[in-house]
């Protein structure tokens, strides 16, 4: 038995309608795109992130999915030589984008040129001085949005399977705890 309460009627109103099931032609030419992206060798991993290529990749970790907020950074060295390349990066960010806790992981690349928003002023601090050591950084936002936004993705073997590379690397990052407090 449906107890109705003042909501249901919105709730109803709001409901989101079940998704349709895709072309399944769609789907295997999207599957087919995406593995001229993602195959061995492809020429793109190899491309230096900008030129002159950073030094060092700034690693940028905030995590506001607990009972704190906390604010995680590392300097990542580039693992080939003359500097970080697209593949690097591309593995960093697919990897956090499936392989994550909270139902979502929100991210950005910065470089020094853009004038960006932040959530809190120390974050901003933060980022601002991993900048000056290197024009380029990688944020990661561990955000506890449930009821906002469905966990995703879904199935991570299957989001891996579309997304990850032939050549993937999994890149260990030894972050610094540098903030910490209740949320």
């Amino acid at each position: 038995m449906e107890i109705k309460t003042q909501y249901s009627a919105a709730n109803a109103v709001l409901s989101i309608p079940g998704e349709e099931e895709p072309d399944p032609q769609v789907v295997a030419e999207e599957k087919a795109i995406r593995r001229y992206f993602t195959r061995s060798g492809a020429s793109w991993r190899r491309m230096l992130v900008s030129q002159p290529p950073p030094p060092l990749l700034g690693y940028f970790m905030l995590d506001l999915h607990s009972e704190w907020n906390q604010i995680s950074t590392a300097m990542v060295e580039p693992s080939c030589e003359g500097g970080l390349r697209m593949g690097e990066l591309y593995d960093m960010v697919q990897y956090h984008s499936g392989h994550h806790e909270s139902n979502s992981m929100w991210f950005k690349v910065t470089r020094r040129e853009l004038r960006l928003r932040f959530m809190f002023d120390l974050q901003e601090r933060i980022h601002q001085g991993m900048v000056v050591k290197t024009n380029f950084v990688v944020e990661f936002k561990h955000i506890a949005d449930y009821g906002m936004y469905p966990t995703e993705p879904k199935d991570v073997d299957a989001f891996d399977a579309d997304f990850r590379c032939d050549d993937f690397r999994y890149i260990d990052v030894d972050t610094e705890i540098v903030f910490k407090e209740p949320f």
